[in-house]
Formats: C-alpha cells, structure tokens, sequence
C-alpha cells in the first residue's frame, strides 16, 4: 500500500499548527507550481509511454535481465552538494507559490523528506530511492492517486508502472548520456514533489473538505494536461495504467 503517514502526516500537522491563521490563503494544501515537467530531460518520452501503456503491453514487463540494466541505466550515487541544490530550490518554488507560508514551508523542511521517502513511500512499494525511473513512477502515481480521489494503492499495481517506466527510460538515449549528477537532480526534484502530493493526500483524506480535493485534482491534473496526459482517463490496475 502506498503510505506515508508520519512523515507526512508531521508536515500536515506543523501546517495546522503554524498556519491556522493563514489557512484561508491554500485551503491547507500547499501546491508547487515551478515544476517544469517538460523540461526534465525524459518527462515527455517516459510519462507519455506509461499514459499510452494497455493491458497487454504491460503484461510483457522487463524481467530480471532488463531490472539489472535498469539499475545501471537509471541508478545513480547521491551528491550532497545537488541534494542542497535541490532542496533549495524546492524551498524557494514552494515560497514563491505560497508567499504567505513562508516560516511553514521552513519548519516543514526541517524534516529530512528524502529519507522519508525512502523509507515510507520507496521501499514499501518495491522502488529504488536512487533510480530515476522509480522517482517519476512515485510522482506519477501519487498524482493520479490525488487527482482520481483514490486513497488506498496497491504494490502490484506500482511495481507494474515502475517497471513500465523503466523499460521506457532504458530505451532512451539520453538516459544513457545523463550524469549521475543529473539524474539525482532530476530524482530528488520528483521526491519532494511527490512527498508535497502525498501530504496534500493525506490532509484532504483527513480533513473530507471536497473543496479541497477538487482544487487539488484541478492543480496535478493541468500539470500533466501540459504534457497530453489526461490523469482522469486512466485507471491504475495490477497490470499497471490502462485507458479508461
């Protein structure tokens, strides 16, 4: 089941605490709207072959031989130095979109959201937290998740899109020219924004504001129409996504 309920549910909790006077600002639900999908290297590529994939095509995912390629394709050594790069600029996205909010943004970074989501969103659900096809596969899941009002997710499920996307990352030729440098800045960038949608997930399941929920679906939904990939038209199955 794709969970994160401490981590997120602290930076939930430290929103309601230091911001119940600002609330009316975002509803409670903190948006990033400088994530620039198009010009992530492989956004186009990968994102659309997992929104265009069918039944059968991910019925033939990469076996064991594909998994090792994947790994050294799309793995890559963690550089402090681009975690802080990283991490800066997400603190300034998330200011910028929410400029009322800025001593909540600050506090909620306080929390190590990388090894968080290592340990609550990646491992469970059988992703690598250093492998950039895993970082996209948890960002788009967790973005139909919000955007479709599902609350609950299957492992299957997100192993069967991990591996999709995967095979997808593999057979482009730029992957094999990033460096690692460049795909943990990539990775990590997709880490905070999917630990920010799982929150976002999180207090909208808590709080039944279907205000909310819809001025959320609304945000990751034209994000990922800017991209041709209609979120409200798939259906995640075991298989992975198929066209509803």
């Amino acid at each position: 089941m794709m969970r994160m309920r401490s981590l997120a549910g602290a930076l939930i909790g430290l929103m309601l605490a230091m911001g119940s006077g600002h609330s009316q600002d975002f509803g409670m639900v903190m948006f990033n709207d400088s994530i620039d999908l198009t010009n992530s290297y492989v956004a186009q590529s990968a994102m659309a072959s997992v929104a265009n994939a069918n039944a059968k095509a991910n019925a033939r995912r990469p076996g064991s031989t594909a998994g090792k390629k994947a790994l050294r394709t799309l793995g890559f050594r963690s550089d402090p130095a681009v975690s802080a790069k990283v991490k800066a600029r997400f603190r300034s996205q998330l200011v910028q979109s929410n400029p009322a909010q800025a001593a909540i943004v600050d506090a909620a970074l306080k929390a190590d959201w990388l090894k968080g989501y290592g340990a609550e969103i990646a491992r469970p659900n059988g992703l690598d937290a250093r492998n950039l096809a895993d970082a996209y596969t948890a960002y788009l899941v967790a973005s139909w998740a919000l955007v479709n009002n599902v609350e609950t997710l299957s492992a299957r499920s997100i192993k069967a899109v991990r591996d999709t996307m995967r095979a997808a990352m593999i057979a482009d030729p730029k992957i094999s020219r990033m460096t690692d440098g460049q795909k943990q800045e990539v990775a990590e960038d997709l880490i905070y924004n999917t630990v920010l949608v799982m929150a976002n997930r999180i207090h909208i399941s808590k709080s039944g504001d279907a205000s909310l929920q819809r001025n959320a679906a609304k945000n990751y939904s034209d994000l990922f129409q800017k991209q041709g990939i209609d979120l409200a038209a798939l259906t995640l199955t075991e298989g992975g996504f198929v066209r509803r």
